[in-house]
């Protein structure tokens, strides 16, 4: 993931904590990928092609945004601190 799709998440609360970030968007990846799946995946793939591959590519921004702040704790934080 860019920093620029990072900066231009202007929902990210820079005073909450990686590990609620983290499970927010957990949450949020299961949810989509709930609604994909929980009627059985003939529906999602009655969609058409650019509405199932926008869908994926949102799926994998998702696992790229919780990857990152994995891996960088609270760097999302103002001025970089803890």
């Amino acid at each position: 993931m860019t920093n620029r799709f990072r900066e231009s998440q202007s929902y990210v609360d820079y005073q909450t904590s990686s590990e609620d970030l983290i499970s927010e968007r957990v949450c949020q990846l299961k949810s989509l990928l709930t609604v994909i799946t929980g009627e059985g995946f003939d529906s999602f793939a009655r969609y058409n092609d650019d509405i199932q591959s926008n869908v994926l590519w949102l799926a994998k921004a998702m696992a790229d945004d919780i990857t990152w702040h994995v891996e960088h704790p609270d760097e999302h934080l103002q001025g970089g601190e803890k």
